[in-house]
């Protein structure tokens, strides 16, 4: 969003009803947000995988065999998850 903004010329983000660099901005506030929500709440189960530490000093988890119709469940309610979510959000992003 931020690079395309980018490339439209200053006549045409005149147009714009709102302040779109702070649009942005308040959405990368949200994501940094929803990551520490997410980190903590994942945080609980770190012992149920086996990881590897990075050279950057941060973990990650091993791949592991997961059947087709787990990879299934999860997406659905990941798309619940963040759905929902962005119900609570939304109202504070324009």
């Amino acid at each position: 969003m931020e690079r395309d903004y980018q490339t439209i010329g200053e006549k045409y983000r005149s147009y714009l009803m709102f302040d779109y660099k702070e649009r942005i901005k308040k959405l990368k506030d949200y994501i940094k947000i929803n990551q520490e929500c997410l980190s903590k709440m994942a945080d609980e189960y770190k012992e149920l995988f086996q990881r590897c530490k990075l050279p950057n000093g941060e973990y990650q988890m091993e791949p592991l065999f997961v059947e087709p119709k787990d990879i299934g469940k999860m997406r659905s309610t990941m798309k619940q998850f963040v759905r929902e979510w962005a119900v609570e959000v939304s109202s504070y992003i324009i």
